[in-house]
Order: structure tokens, then sequence, then C-alpha cells
């Protein structure tokens, strides 16, 4: 297909140059390409989401995006929860000249646990929110001390805005994915959370149309369709197929409701609040 008919945002996806940046994971990477650009991506528009230019810096990743985007597009940034909460704030005030950076991101992944019950990572994740900024939220929803303490926190600071990414990272396995199940149920109790449905191939570079679709279907019935957003993680999607491949079969299969793949996009990263 030379040509993507539906219009669609994409909300999870990286570009990056190896030759701008420093990109410490992928110099470790071998199946990625060094530079990546938005050109020839048949999107509307695009959420970049950090990608390790300058971890020290994250500034330095939006003022490289700005020289280079060619779609309309805003960004995730790098953050350190655990810096002290005056060079936090320090390195907001920097992030905050870029207009089109929306939040930031600190992968939490296995260090949830702690990171989450750091009073230092709490006070500055509270100054983000402070800040109008989203906070994009990486972790394993199938792990239950991580759900209970991402809960805990947002009935506690109902005006923390979270997204979570690659739909809390769903399981493959069936015993697995009960815990995931539940682990959404309870999220989806927390009217500030959204979901990305995204890196299916960062779990088994060989998922199925079926897995993808099982995937975006229980989000859909645990957060409701306003609260859903379909999304690549391009280039890491392409471990598995297009650009254009991905794009086309959920469009058509969602055709009915564009709100997975524009409208909550478009509300949650591109209107001001």
């Amino acid at each position: 297909m030379s040509e993507h008919s539906v219009r669609f945002i994409d909300p999870h996806l990286h570009i990056w140059d190896a030759q701008q940046g420093h990109y410490h994971w992928l110099r470790n990477t071998s199946n990625l390409p060094l530079q990546v650009s938005d050109k020839g991506l048949h999107c509307e528009a695009y959420v970049h989401i950090e990608a390790g230019f300058d971890n020290t810096q994250p500034w330095r990743e939006l003022a490289w995006l700005e020289s280079v985007a060619t779609k309309p597009m805003r960004a995730i940034a790098t953050l350190d929860l655990t810096l002290p909460s005056e060079a936090f704030v320090e390195s907001l005030a920097k992030l905050a000249k870029y207009p089109r950076c929306v939040g930031g991101r600190h992968i939490l992944d296995g260090a949830a646990p702690e990171l989450l019950s750091n009073p230092q990572a709490v006070d500055n994740l509270n100054i983000l929110a402070q800040h109008g900024y989203l906070f994009e939220a990486q972790f394993d929803a199938a792990n239950q001390e991580i759900v209970e303490r991402v809960s805990d926190l947002l009935h506690t600071h109902s005006h923390w805005r979270w997204v979570i990414n690659h739909a809390g990272y769903c399981a493959v396995s069936s015993s697995e994915r009960q815990n995931w199940r539940a682990g959404m149920f309870a999220l989806s109790q927390i009217p500030s959370l959204v979901i990305k449905c995204s890196g299916f191939e960062m779990q088994d570079t060989q998922f199925t149309w079926a897995e993808v679709q099982y995937v975006i279907d229980q989000c859909i019935e645990y957060f409701g369709k306003e609260r859903v957003l379909i999304a690549s993680n391009f280039p890491l999607l392409t471990w598995r197929m297009s650009y254009c491949e991905y794009w086309s079969y959920l469009t058509q299969a969602y055709a009915d409701r564009p709100e997975l793949y524009y409208n909550n996009a478009k509300r949650v990263y591109f209107t001001v609040t």
C-alpha cells in the first residue's frame, strides 16, 4: 500500500540520529538503524517519546526534534525523578522553552517499586503535574505490587495525568495474562489514567493480529474507548512488520472507532488544557 487513506495520529514513536545524540542503548542494539526520521510516515501527526538523545540534558533532544520534524509533533522528554526538587524544577524550566513538549518519562520497569516509594520521586511527580505535564508510565501491569503502588498514588493525587505505555506489557502466556487482566481492571478504576496499546514486538517479535486485538479489546473493555490509544512504537515495530502494514490493518479493524487512533491522541497530546 503506497498511501494511507485513513488519517491517524501515532501517539508513541521514536526518531533519532546517532550522529547527533548519545543513544547509549541503541549502540548496543544491532537490529535497528542508527538514523530514523519521520519522513515517509503516513501519520497526520505523532508523539515522539524520548529515546536517550542526552539523558542529562533532555532539552537538547527537544531542540534537535524541532530542527528535523516534518509533521505536527508533540514530544515527551526524558526525566530523572531522583533529582533534588530544585534541580528538577530547573530542568522543567528548560523544557518549557519548547512548547511542543507535553510531558516526560522516567522508565519505571523493574525499578518501579523502589522509585514509586521514593519520597523525592513522588515529590517530583507532583511538581511535574503542577507544571501541567503528563507522565508516561512504563511498567508491568501484571505485577501486583506495582499496580497497588500506582493506584495508591493516583487515587491520592487525582490531578496527576498519567499515560500507561505499551498496554502494561500484556504477556503472551495465558497464566500471566490473568495477572495482567487483574492489573488492568485495578488501573482502570483511576479516572485520570489512559493507556496506549503498542510495543507488541517487545513481547514477541512474531506477534499475531489476534494477540494485538486481544490486548486492544481487553483495554477497551476495562478503560472504555475514550481512554485507549493505539500506537506503533516505531521503529521497533519493524522487527515484525512495516509501519504502513500495521496502521492499515488496525485502522480498518477499528474503522468504527476513530477515538482509538485519532480523537483520543489529539485530545490527550494536542489539546492544551
